[in-house]
């Protein structure tokens, strides 16, 4: 009970912008020191991308809806389930220390592959 209060105590001084100078969140910046420009440039595609399926996405919703088909088929599903992996794997890959940043690198290359080919069976299944 007293992690909850806690938890709500500093979510409202977050809120609020009061939490003293040593609580306040540090941005993800501040690991620029571990950054390689390989790093770096790999990680702004890896968003860029993400920005590009959050469209691919809201498309293919949009297309099933349109043409009166389930977006909870299996092909919808299996979007669903691979949007939300290869996102997961996008933020650890942010805050990846610079020892597991290769593994999580390779995590997020799999989750992408597996949401193309699942984004691909999606709109085969809505045409």
């Amino acid at each position: 009970m007293r992690g909850i209060a806690l938890s709500l105590a500093f979510g409202t001084m977050i809120a609020a912008g009061t939490l003293p100078a040593a609580a306040q969140p540090v941005p993800v910046t501040a690991r620029t020191g571990t950054q390689t420009p390989y790093r770096q440039t790999y990680e702004e595609d890896a968003r860029a991308r993400l920005r590009v399926w959050a469209g691919e996405v809201t498309a293919f919703n949009k297309t099933a809806e349109a043409k009166g088909r389930d977006q909870d088929n299996a092909a919808g599903s299996d979007l669903n389930v691979a949007w939300t992996e290869a996102k997961a794997e996008e933020r650890k890959m942010e805050v990846a220390g610079a020892d597991d940043w290769e593994s999580v690198r390779t995590t997020f290359d799999n989750a992408s592959h597996r949401f193309e080919d699942a984004l691909d069976r999606a709109r085969a299944a809505i045409d």
